[in-house]
């Protein structure tokens, strides 16, 4: 289940959602309108995916043995496969 963020949309808000927070919910769950505590107006906000690119068991072998392809930029649109089993070139104009 994933974590959502919600902050507060109007100048009514309490301890609670004056600066925002996070519930963990089901993604087929309803998104909340309104803060649990005192039913002030609130939003779902969109924050980026934390991404570990710094794992030293994400190797070429490993990447391939988890049942990824990795690509490296060979040129602007166009990336080389260094592992896995998908295609060997990718490229978008």
């Amino acid at each position: 289940m994933p974590i959502y963020q919600y902050a507060p949309t109007g100048d009514q808000h309490c301890s609670i959602c004056a600066e925002g927070f996070e519930l963990l919910e089901r993604l087929s769950d309803t998104p909340l309108d309104q803060c649990p505590a005192c039913k002030a107006p609130i939003r779902r906000v969109i924050s980026a995916p934390r991404i570990n690119t710094l794992n030293p068991n994400m190797n070429a072998d490993n990447v391939a043995k988890k049942g990824f392809t990795q690509y490296r930029r060979i040129a602007k649109g166009q990336y080389e496969k260094t592992a896995g089993n998908g295609p060997d070139f990718l490229g978008c104009d």
